[in-house]
């Protein structure tokens, strides 16, 4: 086991910010597309008792799952947690659609390993404070399809990922 929580999602969205804010890992935070290389691992404290490891993946790509880029290095890492939160830009400021991209990045899971589906997943929606990601996150609940919960607000407990 790498993580209890990996976080997935294409290079830029915001991982690595992530999982500095949610714990007391300092990644490497670069504006520039694959930055992350190697995972990086933080310890979430919940209280006193509880914590969970949480993982910052490096970015996906379209054709990860056939070994684009370093498609299948990056996937395995996926294998080896326990719950998927898909970090996503509700910006679209890289000009991308967010739903598209959570679509994509789960076609790459199944394509690489159908039952990484199976997994529990969780979106939290980044970017937040940019033009169009409030009237972007709106459209994005209502094409999803499946019952999977959406935080968009780490600021508080009541809003922190599980």
């Amino acid at each position: 086991m790498l993580a209890d929580v990996g976080l997935v999602g294409f290079p830029s969205v915001g991982k690595s910010t992530l999982l500095s804010a949610l714990s007391s890992a300092r990644p490497k935070i670069a504006s520039y597309h694959f930055t992350t290389i190697t995972p990086n691992l933080g310890v979430v404290s919940l209280d006193e008792n509880r914590s969970f490891v949480m993982a910052d993946l490096p970015g996906l790509i379209e054709g990860a799952s056939q070994g684009a880029g370093l498609g299948h290095q990056f996937l395995r890492h996926i294998e080896r947690t326990r719950v998927i939160v898909h970090v996503i830009d509700m910006s679209g400021s890289e000009g991308r659609d967010p739903y598209d991209d959570y679509c994509k990045i789960n076609e790459e899971l199944k394509q690489y390993k159908w039952r990484l589906l199976e997994r529990p997943q969780v979106v939290a929606a980044n970017k937040m404070d940019m033009p169009e990601s409030e009237k972007n996150l709106q459209t994005f609940k209502l094409k999803l399809q499946k019952d999977v919960p959406v935080f968009s607000d780490f600021s508080t407990d009541k809003n922190r990922p599980p």
